[in-house]
């Protein structure tokens, strides 16, 4: 207890507890009955009403996303903000080390602090732009049941979130155990029933249009399912500069420039849905007057489904034979003759063949693209904590979590099978084959190639069936993360001067983090159209850290002083990534009257290389 009776609180921000919730760094604090009031059984949505948030990976983000919720504090990227639970490290979701806060569950959170400042001298890397840590109900005593079902006003996009959680005492009130169970169906909702995400927005750069800069207007992409060649220069703006290549509209000719984009809203989840599974137990026990043993057990699984439009396929850097061609008509292959480089060199390399740089094309023949992602994480935490000395008191925890990602998706194009297919010509039977397939006579021979199928895209809807289970390719990618943390500290009183304890806080941890991404042949090669090559992750660090926090009261209860603190911190990490770093803090906090406060602080935070951008 504090001197005058009230209980001392460990605030975010700093490890040594204070009688109020005055701090070096900027706080925000959320209350329960804020939680309650708000109506939100989901973090993630309360969260990203703070000021202080910006909104990242939400429950509307369809394309990047996998279903996860994240925090952005101050915009600068969720890997700078350090997510807590209780004051400790939560397992994260992705190679880069970001943590999925659906994880957390509403119903059992006391409160949840913001800091927004850095704090790696006392929480280590990635408290860069802030800190958010939850804070669990450490006493729950009976049975809660909480339901909600919302809709829009249209009636539509339905959430069903309920809950139940259970707790009590026991061994004479030595003990306590909550646990919480919690499920959650999120129906989807595609963005063109909705006025304001019907259709993409952007200025002329962005749409290909001749709009005047940052004048937004509803415009589209240039992958449009009739055809976008970029070889081929084929008309010129108002001022005289080539504005657009030449598009096929019927098929094998060519056709106007496209004026407007292809509309790849329409298709796209605005919300996503989502099934989701969670489970927690919290505990403890009162082992003597002491020592208290505790622990903290998390599970949770989602399934979510995301929906793009058609693949916007780029089929890049190949030879085309346009001259043996039979799906161009004889205006297109005059066309392809005169195509020149940037430098007006002649491309055509002889016998009607010629390099292209790119062809677009909208897969609108494959149907939408779909991802299911499944997400699987657990986390357990067990220690102890007490005193060990007047005025002495300590904490040892082991710290253990594990995430599985994995995507698969699915209606996706292979470009390897496109470029083999676009090289199509008759054989000496008068049949179209890929040119793959005959022999230097010209004759159809399948054991040369023999799955392809000769493919037309030049034009709108001109890939069969054949074609489209030809090309179709689907993709799948698995992440897997763990992570190990034992960390144990000391807080307790140096000194007594005239304005109060002079108060210390100081420990050790180490860190182990493990993360492996496997991807599919067709993803790692980069032969999925509309996705970067990416190769397989498997990686490691470990880092071993001490650590220190100091406040010094300094003046106390005087006129137009009525307390002035001093506050500082450090922390040293070796890395066995990239070696030592240390992070410090040193701060005042002046409080002239009870009405004033006035603090200031300098800081040295870090973001050490995660497990994606090293391996």
């Amino acid at each position: 207890d504090a001197a005058d009776g009230s209980e001392e609180i460990v605030v975010t921000g700093s490890r040594i507890p204070r009688a109020d919730l005055a701090a070096a760094s900027p706080l925000t604090v959320v209350e329960e009955a804020q939680v309650r009031f708000s109506g939100n059984l989901n973090i993630e949505r309360l969260l990203n009403e703070l000021p202080q948030a910006m909104p990242a990976a939400t429950t509307t983000s369809n394309n990047p996303g996998t279903g996860t919720a994240t925090v952005d504090l101050r915009g600068l990227g969720e890997a700078r903000t350090l997510v807590l639970v209780n004051g400790r490290r939560h397992v994260p979701t992705t190679l880069d080390g970001i943590v999925d806060i659906n994880q957390i569950p509403a119903p059992l959170v006391e409160r949840v602090e913001i800091v927004t400042g850095g704090a790696s001298a006392v929480y280590g890397s990635d408290a860069v732009s802030g800190v958010v840590n939850f804070i669990y109900k450490d006493h729950f005593e009976g049975i809660e049941y909480d339901a909600s079902y919302d809709i829009s006003g249209r009636g539509d996009a339905g959430i069903l979130n309920t809950s139940v959680t259970m707790g009590g005492d026991f061994a004479q009130g030595r003990g306590n155990v909550a646990v919480h169970a919690g499920y959650l169906r999120r129906k989807g909702l595609l963005a063109d029933k909705r006025d304001f995400s019907a259709q993409p927005l952007g200025d002329s750069a962005f749409c290909f249009s001749f709009s005047e800069p940052s004048v937004l207007e509803p415009c589209g992409s240039s992958r449009i399912p009739s055809g976008f060649l970029d070889d081929l220069g084929a008309t010129f703006t108002p001022d005289g500069d080539i504005n657009f290549d030449v598009m096929f509209g019927d098929p094998g000719d060519p056709n106007d420039p496209f004026p407007f984009g292809f509309n790849y809203q329409t298709g796209t989840f605005l919300q996503l849905p989502q099934e989701r599974f969670s489970a927690v137990a919290l505990g403890h026990y009162d082992l003597s007057a002491r020592i208290t043993a505790y622990g903290e057990f998390s599970f949770l699984q989602h399934n979510t489904s995301l929906q793009d439009a058609p693949t916007p396929a780029d089929i890049t850097n190949f030879h085309f034979n346009y001259a043996a061609n039979p799906f161009l008509s004889a205006d297109a292959k005059a066309e392809f003759a005169s195509i020149d480089d940037a430098f007006g060199n002649d491309l055509v390399a002889g016998d009607g063949v010629v390099f292209l740089s790119k062809m677009r094309r909208r897969l609108s023949e494959h149907g939408n693209r779909q991802t299911d992602a499944e997400f699987t994480a657990f986390r357990l935490v067990t220690g102890f904590k007490g005193e060990i000395a007047t005025d002495w008191r300590f904490d040892l925890s082991l710290n253990y979590g594990r995430t599985v990602n994995t995507s698969v998706v699915s209606n996706d194009g292979s470009e390897r099978r496109f470029k083999n297919g676009l090289n199509a010509g008759f054989d000496n039977a008068g049949v179209i084959r890929c040119l793959s397939q005959l022999d230097a006579a010209g004759d159809f021979n399948a054991s040369l190639d023999p799955d392809c199928v000769p493919i037309n895209i030049w034009g709108e809807n001109t890939l069969t069936p054949e074609m489209v289970a030809f090309t179709r390719l689907d993709g799948i990618s698995r992440v897997r993360y763990q992570q190990f943390i034992v960390e144990g500290s000391v807080l307790g009183r140096l000194a007594t001067l005239p304005a109060g304890d002079m108060t210390l806080a100081a420990g050790a941890s180490y860190r182990d983090e493990r993360a492996k991404g496997v991807q599919d042949d067709a993803t790692r090669l980069g032969d999925l159209l509309g996705f970067n090559a990416q190769d397989n992750t498997n990686g490691n660090f470990d880092v071993g850290e001490i650590f220190a926090e100091l406040v010094i009261p300094v003046i106390a209860d005087l006129p137009a002083m009525q307390r002035l603190d001093v506050n500082a911190a450090v922390r040293y990490s070796d890395y066995s990534t990239v070696g030592s770093v240390w992070t410090y803090a040193g701060g005042l906090s002046w409080q002239p009257v009870s009405d004033l406060h006035l603090r200031g602080q300098y800081q040295r935070a870090v973001r050490a290389p995660n497990i994606f951008e090293l391996f």
